[in-house]
């Protein structure tokens, strides 16, 4: 799930930003950094909230996991919507 929230994020913070930067490198940062703000305040609703289960392993390993996962959503969200250019 957390995959698709990444790539959801991405998404949205692509479209936010979509007209505001004009070179790659700041809209990769930009559409990445915003799915991981998103995450991590996901993260802190799931924490105050109680809604945090964790089968095996710890709550640190889970939140761990889970900002890998929104990460690599994002990074295919990015590639999808900017796919990288061949010379």
């Amino acid at each position: 799930m957390h995959f698709l929230g990444g790539f959801f994020a991405a998404g949205v913070a692509s479209w936010f930003f979509f007209n505001k930067f004009q070179n790659r490198r700041e809209i990769f940062l930009a559409t990445f950094f915003g799915a991981l703000i998103i995450a991590a305040i996901w993260e802190l609703f799931e924490y105050f909230t109680g809604l945090t289960f964790v089968a095996y392993g710890s709550y640190v390993f889970d939140t761990v996991k889970d900002y890998a996962m929104d990460a690599l959503g994002a990074l295919l969200a990015y590639l999808i919507t900017y796919p990288p250019r061949h010379s």
